[in-house]
């Protein structure tokens, strides 16, 4: 499943008013206080399939209406009636602008209790929602610690391997490629795209690890990234400054289309350094954009915390999706993009079911957080379970090192097996 097109990162967030008046609402039809009023934020993806960029997403729109018209037959969500509304988004990359709308018409216009916010969809989305609205949020990536940090314990990410935050996945990039060996006596170089995000991950994150492990890094270069743009520029300065500090290995903090365009420019200077990333970049469906420079890109390492789709699917996940989504026709192939995408999906309202039922009659901000906290072992659409508690609200513990293949067209794990690495949490709700 792709996790970003633009940001590094795809959100896909549930939030709650911390307004206990505003939780329930009658709706037509349903009596008094029955309803949890939903807003579905999402941007239509199908523009990557037509454009030969990633295999098909689905019906990203469908499998949260059928789900939610499945679970409203079967008790809805701890007993109450889900009113659902939507919301799209009006470009694939979104900005500030329009990230801002969304917030609003979901937490001001509609009033929602819940706001699930889909994939592709950026970081400023949920940062409104739980920092400037006072909400709970519920997050299928994990943010940067710093998101976590201004949300002030409101935010949480599950059900998704890739539910780390992203300053664990960098650091765990730097850790798992020096225990491994592959950067002993190596001259160590860094390209960032310019998305104050990524460089801040570098310097705070990246950088110090490595020296720490003992690591010299001989360069670092930020590509520009234009506001509202869908890719970097002025990619070969970047690739100078590599060779000219005689870098033979590069972390690649630069993602999706941004990440080709520097290995492309690397091509044409006749540069190839071993080649390490992660998030993004380590995912079949952004594996398939390489495809221009698949020889160029050939053995590059990559720490992911994508595990293979469908290994960790829990049994009321793919339930779920047999008895929702198969009857209306969308019977999506295990282990495909549009599969984990509803896993996911499933998975998500079942927390928010959870925590709705234990949080009490009168639901609060204090008592939800709780109630999620109290929630424990979380199940995963792919790879091991994780864990949430007081002191970590992402669920993601785990990473394995995998290697791109040119003739396969996508990462693999090295070995030929994951080899899952349990990465510490020093989080900070």
């Amino acid at each position: 499943m792709i996790r970003s097109f633009r940001m590094g990162m795809v959100v896909a967030v549930v939030a709650l008013v911390s307004v206990t008046s505003a939780f329930l609402s009658p709706v037509a039809g349903a009596s008094p206080a029955s309803a949890v009023n939903l807003t579905y934020i999402y941007n239509d993806l199908s523009i990557l399939a037509t454009e030969h960029l990633a295999p098909s997403d689905g019906n990203i729109l469908g499998d949260v209406t059928d789900i939610v018209a499945y679970l409203n037959a079967n008790g809805g969500l701890g007993g109450h009636q889900i009113h659902l509304t939507t919301y799209k988004m009006p470009s694939l990359t979104g900005s500030a602008a329009t990230d801002h709308a969304a917030c609003l018409a979901a937490t001001e216009q509609d009033h929602a209790a819940i706001v699930l916010i889909g994939n592709a969809v950026g970081d400023d989305v949920g940062q409104c929602i739980t920092g400037q609205h006072g909400t709970v949020a519920l997050a299928s990536d994990g943010p940067a610690v710093s998101i976590f940090q201004q949300a002030h314990g409101r935010l949480f990410s599950s059900g998704s391997d890739e539910s780390m935050d992203a300053q664990r996945l960098t650091e765990a990039m730097a850790s798992v490629t020096s225990h491994d060996g592959y950067l002993t006596n190596k001259k160590i170089g860094v390209i960032v795209q310019g998305i104050p995000e990524n460089q801040a991950e570098v310097s705070g994150t990246l950088v110090p690890t490595l020296k720490r492990l003992g690591h010299k890094v001989v360069a670092t270069a930020t590509v520009p990234y234009p506001t509202d743009a869908t890719n970097c520029s002025e990619v070969d300065p970047a690739i100078q400054v590599m060779k000219q500090a005689g870098a033979n290995v590069v972390f690649l903090a630069a993602y999706d289309l941004c990440a080709v365009s520097v290995v492309s420019a690397a091509k044409s200077d006749d540069y190839s350094p071993q080649w390490i990333t992660d998030a993004d970049n380590t995912t079949a469906t952004v594996s398939s954009f390489f495809a221009p420079v698949k020889d160029e890109w050939n053995g590059a390492l990559g720490v992911t915390d994508t595990f293979p789709s469908s290994s960790g699917v829990p049994a009321s996940a793919a339930q779920c999706v047999q008895k929702a989504l198969v009857p209306k026709g969308l019977d999506y192939a295990v282990g495909s993009d549009a599969y984990g995408i509803a896993t996911l999906n499933c998975i998500q309202l079942q927390d928010i079911a959870t925590a709705i039922k234990n949080a009490g009659a009168s639901p609060s901000e204090k008592s939800l957080v709780a109630a999620f906290e109290a929630e424990k072992a979380q199940p995963s659409n792919a790879g091991p379970s994780g864990s949430w508690g007081p002191d970590q609200h992402d669920s993601g513990n785990w990473v394995f090192l995998a290697k791109y293949s040119a003739a396969a067209g996508k990462m693999l794990p090295v070995g030929g097996k994951p080899v899952a690495v349990r990465i510490a949490c020093p989080c900070a709700p």
